[in-house]
């Protein structure tokens, strides 16, 4: 869709909807480039609301002592004082290099004596730690403690101190400096990393019963870096039952987690011949669980041929072997190493069809299609199917027979396997997508009936699903092509109560008003779609609280890590409404756009369903972000784009991160691959271009739009053909409008087979109104005028 014709669809959606505000669409963003074809989607559907109360902006205190009110004060000041700090503090924790230590250590002596001088030793104590160099910090964190009282950061010069102390050797030294540390400090985050690095300083002494004593208490945390410390404890004691029992919950339990190579390695001290051999068959299943949602398939195969090798599970037929000799071929053909799955496959019995038959079958679908086998993998499908609808691997395998069909352009079966992925469970995580589906191929095919009625039962039976947008619109377009003009209304004056802000929403505006005059239909399933939630009560972080002063303060250290520990501290401690704009600030501060993008996006999931004026300024200008604006608008007109299109396509690209890299080697902000960007500096006659460059975001920036203007280009300026183009290229762009003509772009994007073009195109063209709205309200800079599509 052009974007001058979506911008005067905005225009009508907002005369139509006077004295109303708009709610925002949501855009899911991704840094992989040029990606497969997604199976199904996984994320929540996304709500608006018609009516919405207004939110009050205000601050929410809780009860605070005249201690810690004091405390937040002298934070305060402190913070004040050293703010000259944070750009060397940040360069010293970045780089770490002698002139950067020479320039902090410059400002502590001339602050010396004072809450800037302290934090400035802070800091160069906490970057030899980082360097290693334990005997290089000792010094200047004894320097910072001494002050440390007077910018309330005693905890950390306590505790960074007791880490050097012990890296020197000088271990009962750093015991007994943490040996008070929670009674001095109880409102530290800090209070567990004492309580590990104490114990490891005592093991080193020769007291590790002592650090027993101190650590059993802290077991009921199930933490990990925990239990690998207590385990330690108990191996330098000599009770290795005990130690094996720790090292074990660990590499079972945390198999994700750092330390379980950590604990594997111990486990191999205590028994070198078999370190593994006392693991039980429950332990390795979950472990092997663990490893597998992981996508750490090659690990999890590993543990399942050990696991079959168990002495207790060695019988031809017993149930629980067929059980893992699935898993395990699942695990190989999820490794790549497909005939291995094939081989093993073929000695498990078929019957019964349990869940481990099930997915037996779902694994030979899976190799039939690859091989383009289509006779067998229907049979398999069928197969699954009639003997067991409910499992989830016969749901997989139907959601999988209908892509494959789809993308050969099958139509007829591609329908069949949708709706029978329906049909099999309609409570299913996959239903209502695969409905959708075979609802919207059946429209596409023609038989109008038939879809007329799909998609009605698509609003009855999953109103809440995120497909529902898209089936009020086209179900509004069916009706109003038949002549049924009350019931388009009905489903046009839904979509725009419910969904307005949604890229179908927008795109509704104008056929609605044209049917003004005409009185809705009164339809019952409209009725099922519920409203969203409001906007949550956002407020401004308390000024007198201690941990938002200490996070800040901390932030002039370049400290950043532990001042989003405080920060999520008190979100724990408090109703957190104002924690995530004020963890977005942090970041900001430390120039990190992207990670304050991400970190509200988490915070406010709903987000896009919230109108201008529901949520502060602030959070829409941190949510839709304009670094390097100059060079991006700039580029963007040299080229003919509108700088909004581009900003919105950036943030579904990276966030704004230039350092992004996809796991298809994309590069940053544009996530241009190595070979375009050359491709595009040559066009540009850019001297001397060299692949490192791919990431300064001005180069990036200027190589990207200027790859953009050339796919605009090639589909005679149909930005929906170019954005699909850029996530999933050229060819399958091509191959999918040789599908038949549509009857406009909307059918075309609509039709797009890979989930995540379709929603990556659907969502940049939201989002850039999103932009302007924010930023340039009436203003748009057109790329070039555009012809329908065919």
């Amino acid at each position: 869709m052009s974007m001058l014709r979506f911008s005067f669809l905005r225009l009508m959606a907002l005369t139509l909807l006077a004295g109303l505000s708009l709610p925002l669409a949501a855009a899911h963003s991704t840094a992989a480039k040029h990606p497969a074809a997604k199976k199904h989607i996984a994320t929540p559907g996304r709500k608006s609301k018609a009516t919405r109360k207004t939110v009050k902006h205000r601050t929410r205190k809780r009860k605070l002592t005249p201690a810690q009110r004091a405390k937040a004060a002298r934070m305060k000041r402190a913070f004040v004082a050293s703010s000259q700090l944070r750009p060397m503090a940040q360069q010293l924790l970045e780089n770490r290099t002698p002139p950067a230590y020479a320039a902090v250590e410059q400002y502590a002596r001339s602050h010396r004596g004072s809450s800037a001088g302290t934090m400035a030793w802070l800091a160069i104590g906490y970057a030899h730690l980082v360097d290693n160099q334990s005997q290089a910090a000792i010094a200047p964190l004894e320097s910072a403690k001494l002050h440390a009282t007077d910018s309330d950061l005693g905890d950390y010069a306590s505790l960074f101190l007791a880490r050097a102390l012990s890296g020197s050797g000088q271990a009962m030294a750093a015991a007994t400096a943490l040996s008070d540390f929670g009674a001095r400090y109880p409102d530290s985050v800090l209070k567990r990393d004492a309580a590990l690095a104490r114990t490891d300083a005592l093991v080193s002494a020769g007291e590790a019963a002592t650090a027993v004593k101190a650590l059993e208490p802290l077991r009921s945390q199930g933490r990990a870096d925990v239990e690998l410390a207590i385990g330690k404890a108990y191996q330098a004691l000599g009770d290795q039952p005990r130690a094996l029992a720790a090292f074990t919950h660990i590499y079972t339990d945390f198999a994700t987690s750092s330390q379980a190579n950590d604990a594997a390695n111990e486990l191999r001290r205590l028994n070198p011949a078999d370190p593994f051999g006392s693991l039980s068959e429950a332990q390795r299943l979950t472990r092997t669980d663990l490893l597998y949602k992981a996508h750490r398939y090659g690990d999890a195969a590993d543990e399942l041929r050990a696991l079959l090798n168990q002495p207790q599970i060695s019988a031809p037929n017993d149930s629980t072997r067929r059980s893992i000799m699935v898993r395990l071929a699942g695990a190989l053909y999820k490794s790549k190493r497909e005939s291995e799955a094939m081989a093993l496959l073929d000695q498990v019995a078929e019957q019964p069809i349990d869940d481990a038959g099930a997915q037996r079958l779902f694994l030979k679908a899976e190799e039939a299609r690859n091989k383009d086998d289509g006779e067998n993998n229907r049979k398999y499908a069928d197969h699954l199917f009639a003997s067991n609808p409910k499992s989830i691997w016969t749901q997989e395998a139907l959601l999988s027979a209908g892509n494959m069909y789809l993308l050969r352009k099958d139509y007829p079966n591609a329908i069949k396997y949708f709706l029978e992925c329906a049909q099999a469970d309609e409570k299913g995580r996959l239903a209502g997508y695969t409905h959708w589906k075979g609802a919207w191929l059946t429209y596409r095919t023609g038989d109008r009936n038939a879809a007329r009625s799909l998609f009605l039962e698509q609003i009855a039976k999953w109103p809440a699903g995120q497909e529902m947008p898209a089936a009020l619109y086209w179900s509004a377009r069916l009706a109003s092509e038949d002549g049924r003009r009350q019931d388009a209304k009905a489903y046009y004056a839904k979509l725009l109560g419910r969904y307005r802000g949604y890229y179908y929403g927008v795109i509704a505006a104008s056929q609605l008003q044209a049917l003004e005059a005409v009185p809705a239909s009164n339809i019952p399933e409209l009725e099922r779609i519920g409203a969203a939630e409001p906007a949550p009560e956002l407020s401004d972080a308390p000024e007198d609280d201690p941990r938002v002063a200490k996070a800040r303060l901390l932030t002039n250290a370049a400290l950043n890590d532990y001042a989003m520990r405080e920060m999520k501290a008190a979100q724990e401690e408090n109703d957190g409404a104002w924690v995530p704009g004020e963890l977005a600030r942090l970041y900001i501060s430390q120039q990190r756009p992207d990670r304050a993008l991400r970190s509200l996006k988490s915070s406010l999931p709903g987000y896009f369903t919230y109108g201008m004026d529901e949520v502060p300024r602030f959070y829409w200008e941190t949510l839709f972000p304009r670094p390097y604006w100059n060079e991006l608008r700039a580029y963007s007109l040299l080229e003919g784009l509108d700088p909004y299109l581009v900003a919105s396509l950036i943030r579904q690209e990276s966030e704004f991160n230039p350092s992004a890299v996809s796991g298809k080697d994309a590069y940053g902000l544009m996530q241009l691959l190595p070979s375009v960007a050359k491709s595009m500096a040559k066009e540009l006659k850019i001297r001397h271009w060299k692949q490192s460059e791919i990431t300064n975001p001005q180069m990036n920036l200027r190589l990207g739009i200027h790859y953009f203007r050339t796919l605009v280009n090639k589909y005679n300026g149909q930005v929906e053909y170019a954005l699909a183009a850029y996530n999933a290229g050229d060819n399958r762009v091509s191959d999918w409008r040789s599908n038949g003509d549509y009857h406009d772009i909307y059918e075309f994007v609509e039709s797009i087979p890979f989930t995540e073009t379709r929603e990556y195109v659907q969502a940049i063209e939201r989002n850039s109104e999103i932009y302007a709205e924010l930023y340039k309200p009436g203003e748009r800079v057109v790329a070039t005028a555009q012809k329908p599509a065919r």
